[in-house]
Order: C-alpha cells, then structure tokens, then sequence
C-alpha cells in the first residue's frame, strides 16, 4: 500500500459508533469525544493503526481480551468486550477508556458482532457486484484470475492473501470502499457450518465452487459431506443469483437449489472454448471466441480454474477481449503453481498441499518434457484425520507411478505411511522425517545437477520453500 492510500483510508469512515451499536445489538459501556467513526477494523492488535475498531477474540489457547491495552497504546479508538469479560473488569476497563479516550461497547460474542458489523459494512453498497469463491483446492488461484477479469472492466477489491475464514471473510469486507463496482471473495472454512456463516456475510450475487476434494476430510468425514457444506454458499442466493460448479460427481446436488440459477462447466464443452493446449512450464494456450488466450498458469487444475472464471464473465457480458486481457495478466502468487528458474527448474506449489492437489501436481510435472532428470519432494498433507493413511498412501504409489527419477518424502506423515506398504520400484527413494530436514536439504543438493527439473509440494507448514536456496542459481 503506497502512502497516499494509506493517508485516505485512515481519513476514511467505516462506520460511526451509532452503526456499530446498532449492527451489533451492543451495548455502549463508554464514549469518548476523540472521535465518532472508525476508519479500520482488526482482531489483533499489532494491526491497529490510528483510529481502529480492535475485536479481540476468544480462542482455544488464549483469549484476545488480554491485549486491549496493547491496542490502544497502538492508536485504537474503540474497542469491543464480550459480557463476561466486562462484568469481571469493568473498573479497569473504564480506566483503559479514560485513559486512552477510547470507547467501548460489549456484545454477547465477538465474533458474531464482527461478522454482524460486516454484514452491515456491506449493506451500505448495494450496487456492489459480491461474488464468493469456495471449493476443496483452488479457491485463491481462482479469485486471483477472475479479479484479473472483472478489473478490465470495473473497479474491483478481492480477498487479500487468503482470508476467506469466519474471521478473514469480515476483514476482507472492511476493504470494500464506495468507488469499488465488483467484490471477489474467497469462503474457507475449518469447521462444519462455516461456509453459510460467512456467506450470510457477504450474501453473494454469483458463486464459483472449484471443486469438491478431500481437503478437511478429517473435520467432515465424506466428500457428501464436503459438498453439502461447500453447496452452502448458494443458501443466501436470491432469484438472479448466479453459481457455477465444475462438471463432478456431485454436480446434480449441488444444482438442487431453491433460487439463482446454476451452470456447470465441463472441461470439454465446445461451446465454452474452443480449445485447449498445453504449453508446459508457460501454461495454457485457450483458444476462446476467435481470441488465442496464452494462459500463464500452468497445469490442467489451474485451466479448469480459468474457465469457471470464464463461464462467470461471459454471463456478465464481458467481451472475448476483455476475458482474454484479464487472463493474459495474471501472475502466480507466492508457492501456488510458481515455476522458478535458478539451477534447476522447480515448481513451487507447497502453499498447500491435500490429496486432490498433489496428484493434480504430480500430473503437471509428468506432462514436462525433458532430457533432464526430475526430482519430486512430497511433504506430509494435513487435516485429514481418519483418512491420513489411506491418501498418504495413495499420494506414494502415485509418485512411485510417476515420471520422476527421484522421489523424496518429507514428514512424519508421509513417512510412517510407508509401512506395510509394498514398493516396487527403480526409482531413487528417499525418506525423512520432520525433524530431517536438514538430511533432505543435504541429499536433494547432492543429487542435483544443472537445469534438472523439481517439484516442491507439500502443506504450508512443512516450509518446503526453505529447500529454494539449493534450487537457486549456484556461485561457480
């Protein structure tokens, strides 16, 4: 953000005290005669500029009431507290607002009042264009190529990184600023329920689900289920609403809604593109409406990704031309479908990882020619519970199936998933454990030669990018 952003949002109103009583169904605890509006809202308190709203929140391992000091020394205006927290503090708290000329309100839940001030926020917009993006894998990729689109055309805001929880999905929406024609969000979630919570948020016009995988199989336990909370962000639909789903096992569930209109896209409708080829390390080549599209992502998941985007926009009249400039710009975020060039070629794709995405990642590396030898470093996959085993498993005799000479497995999960596994094999196998990396560091710098080709995939917090600095062009 360049300082004369900044310099507007902070003279920016959100929202006044009153809206915010009234949105909350709060009750004022102290008003200060510092200021009657607040120009950003956070819930952690090394984010709080001059004039925030601070939200603490309750978790399981501390409780966010804790660092409202620390807030207000930061510049926050006006704060939140939950009943409880307030009639067990309530002296300190009027001192903290003395103090820092602040004012406070309590709410029943803070969470439910950020999301409740959100929903609010967005209210004040009714011409804003709110399109939401959910699905197993792919979600950010996806919101990233159709903000490139609907920016050729309207003034747009999306989802920063990926926020798109019960909490991010609310501070995203605190980015929507009146000059703003179309919104492009991300829904996430990390528990049953969660989706219709925070699409009642944001109450979509239009909705792409990417697709319906085994990611948080461990909190949901079948893909039915996934796909009935995933279907949730069509609950807030009204009658000209849009959704579009990719061509699945699930497709005829998920077009089963009461109002709006849903499309599925299959990756071989005609009548969609023309056609499609693979131009390896560069992409896609889309050939669309007389226009020939060189799609920068590489790989069939993120194409599949793209014309689900495209579906969207065509319905909402956007030109061939318009569609072809919004996907010829768009640039791989960190550690999603990035292919680097250093010593080696490698494809970083470890911004996460679940059993849908590693073999869709397995098979890209398979489709790219070349003399050279490949090396694949497969990270554990979490969050999936009862079912870790069983996909671990599967993701190993995929790469053992695959076209890479040299395989490298990475975490305590993927490793124990090896026992009882029978392996038959001429490839080079290695195995580590989390508390290996450093051995993984050693033996993929040892066996690399220049421009051989590498995939790093795995879970976010396995770090695989911590392995770039052996990929990297090398000092002779």
């Amino acid at each position: 953000m360049d300082r004369e952003k900044e310099n507007k949002d902070l003279d920016y109103s959100l929202m006044t005290l009153e809206e915010l009583l009234r949105s909350t169904d709060g009750k004022l605890v102290y008003k200060s005669d510092s200021s009657n509006a607040f120009s950003s809202v956070v819930i952690d308190s090394r984010n709080v500029k001059d004039n925030s709203l601070f939200i603490p929140l309750r978790g399981e391992k501390q409780d966010g009431h804790i660092y409202i000091e620390s807030a207000l020394k930061n510049g926050a205006k006006f704060f939140a507290v939950d009943f409880e927290h307030l009639n067990e503090n309530k002296t300190a708290l009027l001192s903290l607002c003395k103090i820092y000329n602040a004012s406070c309100i309590a709410v029943n839940n803070n969470l439910k009042a950020l999301q409740d001030a959100a929903r609010y926020y967005l209210s004040k917009f009714p011409n804003l264009y709110k399109i939401g993006i959910t699905g197993s894998s792919g979600k950010t990729t996806t919101k990233e190529i159709l903000s490139s689109i609907y920016s050729q055309k309207y003034n747009t805001v999306s989802t920063k990184g990926n926020l798109n929880s019960e909490t991010g999905l609310p501070l995203s929406v605190f980015e929507v600023r009146p000059e703003h024609e179309a919104g492009i969000f991300e829904l996430g979630m990390n528990r049953r329920g969660e989706i219709a919570e925070i699409a009642s948020v944001l109450l979509p016009n239009a909705a792409i689900i990417t697709n319906i995988g085994t990611a948080h199989i461990g909190i949901l336990g079948t893909k039915q289920a996934i796909a009935e909370e995933k279907k949730e962000i069509f609950s807030y639909f009204n009658d000209d609403a849009l959704g579009f789903i990719p061509d699945c096992e699930f497709k005829e569930f998920l077009k089963n809604v009461s109002r709006g209109s849903i499309f599925t896209v299959s990756d071989n409708d005609s009548s969609l593109v023309q056609r499609i080829e693979d131009a390896g390390v560069s992409g896609s080549k889309i050939f669309y409406k007389g226009e020939e599209i060189l799609f920068p992502l590489p790989g069939v998941y993120n194409v599949k990704n793209a014309l689900l985007c495209i579906a969207l926009a065509e319905k909402k009249g956007f030109s061939a031309k318009e569609i072809k400039s919004g996907l010829e710009a768009v640039r791989p975020l960190f550690g999603r479908s990035q292919v680097l060039h250093g010593f080696v070629t490698y494809f970083l794709d470890c911004y996460n990882a679940n059993p849908h995405s590693m073999k869709s990642s397995i098979e890209f590396c398979d489709s790219i020619n070349t003399e050279y030898a490949k090396h694949y470093v497969l990270a554990s996959m979490l969050e999936l519970g009862a079912e870790s085993e069983y996909e671990h498993k599967k993701i190993i005799e995929a790469a053992l199936n695959s076209d890479a000479d040299n395989l490298y497995f990475f975490g305590d999960d993927i490793f124990s998933a090896f026992e009882d596994l029978k392996l038959s094999s001429s490839k080079k196998i290695y195995k580590f454990k989390t508390n290996q990396f450093d051995a993984l560091k050693e033996q993929l710098k040892e066996n690399l030669s220049k421009d051989d080709f590498v995939l790093l995939k795995g879970s976010r917090s396995m770090e695989l990018e911590r392995l770039e600095s052996v990929l990297k062009e090398r000092e002779v």
